[in-house]
């Protein structure tokens, strides 16, 4: 395992980790259903395992599992009619989950280089950045969609970018552990996401984002 006093560079994985975007995301369904005359016939944890798996936000798998049978629109055009009502959902429900700004700058006063990179779209992104004004808190941001890069290649960009050359890797699912592990990283897992048991095969599972002030401990603050 990484030693945790060796690492420099920390990178953050955003939906189930620095976000709860579940709830955003099922409102916008549920309203949007509304709007289409649709039942809801499945409920908010039945959709949180497709988190984190594509380019999609919630993943594209998501969309095929709450498209009704024998309905008239594609997953796509449901897709469409969903995002129709993500910004107001986002801008009323997706909040950081506690102590993430405070736990954020604190790892950065320590002298941490803070990064985060997503599965997500550029524009799903966008929407839950300006929604929970988190964008400042990082050094840097990175979209898979973007760049058409995978975790892992951007685990490395990210090290040569800040010539960091120890790094951790925070997420809640086993994507975020490999690529930990594909470069060399720390692996930490979020158990507080939406990742299930997968989080508890990283090198060190956490309950509470400000647990990582005690991981990441052996920095003083810097002074100004």
């Amino acid at each position: 395992m990484i030693d945790p006093n060796d690492v420099n560079l920390i990178i953050f994985d955003m939906d189930g980790t620095i976000t709860p975007s579940l709830p955003a995301v099922y409102e916008a369904i549920k309203r949007a259903f509304t709007r289409l005359g649709w039942p809801v016939t499945f409920g908010a944890g039945e959709i949180g395992r497709f988190f984190g798996q594509s380019a999609a936000g919630a993943g594209s798998g998501l969309f095929e599992f709450i498209t009704p049978a024998g309905s008239r629109l594609s997953h796509e055009e449901v897709r469409e009619k969903v995002n129709e009502e993500y910004a107001a959902c986002f801008r009323e429900l997706a909040q950081p989950f506690p102590g993430v700004r405070e736990t954020l700058a604190a790892l950065r006063d320590r002298g941490y280089r803070v990064a985060l990179y997503t599965n997500a779209s550029v524009r799903y992104l966008n929407m839950v950045m300006s929604a929970s004004d988190i964008r400042d808190c990082f050094d840097d941001i990175e979209c898979i969609q973007e760049n058409h890069l995978t975790k892992p290649e951007l685990v490395r960009k990210f090290k040569e970018k800040f010539g960091c050359p120890v790094a951790a890797v925070v997420g809640d699912r086993i994507h975020d552990i490999e690529a930990a592990r594909e470069t060399g990283s720390l692996a930490i897992g979020v158990l507080f996401g939406y990742g299930g048991d997968e989080p508890e095969q990283a090198d060190i599972p956490i309950q509470s984002f400000k647990q990582l002030l005690s991981v990441f401990d052996h920095r003083r603050p810097h002074h100004r």
